[in-house]
């Protein structure tokens, strides 16, 4: 097992809308905006479901490794989401998708793959990172592809010294990754879904421009392009998205 769950739940009725929330490489056990998210949205009768990674752990005190393999985590997840709408009292017509930074990977998987059993109605993502040669600068990714563990670690943990890392074994993996080719493999076409995406201007960790034709590629109006002046990590974002699910999930 890959992933690990956290339910937040409210009254389910048979028209309940329920969110599936994919943060960034984080596990079990750790706080994240998503939570803050997930929260706010049970208040208003959504029920939620966050989904961690379980190969993201902490070797030490200070260090922290996210592993992982996105083919293997999709099938998961969307295993998961199957479960979970099985389970519960839920209505399959309104089924959010949040997903931020790298977790745009899977999610746009998820997104794009037509034979579910299930669709995604609303889908929200937080400065997506698109596959490998939309990752930093080249001379970065240079160094990484020659060796070096990926640093990973959001401000708030540079500040507190926690070295959040991808082993220089999964660059191999990254490197392949690249979702515009992918959906053009799939031949995808929007099914409707409402799409909404926030970036930062200043994001140096996912290319903007990547972003913005990411945006438009799995059908996003330009009203839903959130533009901020901001780095990858768009601090006081998260009300553009619980506004927006909040907003699409309940028509």
């Amino acid at each position: 097992m890959t992933i690990h769950t956290l339910k937040y739940s409210t009254e389910l009725s048979d028209e309940s809308p329920i969110v599936f929330a994919l943060p960034g490489l984080v596990g079990a056990g750790e706080q994240t905006r998503m939570n803050n998210i997930l929260e706010d949205l049970a208040k208003i009768g959504t029920t939620g479901i966050l989904i961690y990674y379980a190969q993201t752990t902490r070797e030490t005190e200070k260090t922290i490794k996210c592993r992982f393999n996105f083919d293997q985590v999709t099938e998961e997840i969307t295993r998961t989401i199957e479960k979970e709408l099985s389970s519960l009292k839920a209505n399959r017509n309104r089924i959010g998708l949040i997903s931020n930074s790298i977790s745009a990977i899977p999610a746009t998987k998820i997104l794009a793959n037509s034979n579910s059993g299930f669709n995604i109605s609303v889908y929200s993502s937080i400065s997506p990172l698109l596959g490998w040669k939309y990752f930093a600068r080249p001379e970065l990714r240079k160094l990484f592809e020659e060796g070096a563990d990926i640093p990973i670690s959001s401000p708030e943990e540079k500040k507190a010294g926690i070295i959040r890392l991808i082993p220089r074994d999964l660059v191999s993996h990254l490197a392949g990754i690249n979702l515009f080719e992918e959906l053009d493999h799939l031949e995808y076409k929007s099914n409707g879904a409402k799409v909404l995406t926030v970036m930062g201007k200043r994001d140096n960790s996912s290319s903007p421009d990547s972003i913005r034709e990411y945006h438009k590629r799995i059908g996003g109006s330009p009203e839903n392009l959130i533009e901020l002046d901001a780095g990858h990590d768009v601090m006081g974002s998260d009300h553009y998205i619980i506004d927006f699910m909040a907003r699409n999930l309940s028509k």
